[in-house]
């Protein structure tokens, strides 16, 4: 499971330049990613903000269906041979 190694791990909330290190991507990238809906995020004293538990279910949601992903693309190639 992905696990923050900075100090943000003290915190309630992720910023967007935590969420960009996270994922190693660009805060421009988290962004457009937030504008999209495609990531969840809030206002909080007018920055861009993510509860840390909302964050670990997101991703936790996104590597799992990444995996499945994985896992039917390899048994298709298996199947295919």
């Amino acid at each position: 499971m992905w696990e923050m190694t900075t100090p943000a791990t003290r915190r309630e909330f992720l910023d967007v330049k935590d969420m960009a290190a996270a994922l190693g991507v660009s805060p421009k990238r988290v962004y457009g990613l937030i504008a999209e809906s495609k990531l969840p995020a809030t206002r909080v004293a007018g920055v861009i903000r993510t509860p840390r538990v909302t964050w670990r279910r997101w991703v936790d949601q996104h590597v799992e269906a990444a995996l499945e992903d994985c896992n039917c693309r390899t048994r298709n190639i298996k199947a295919r041979r």
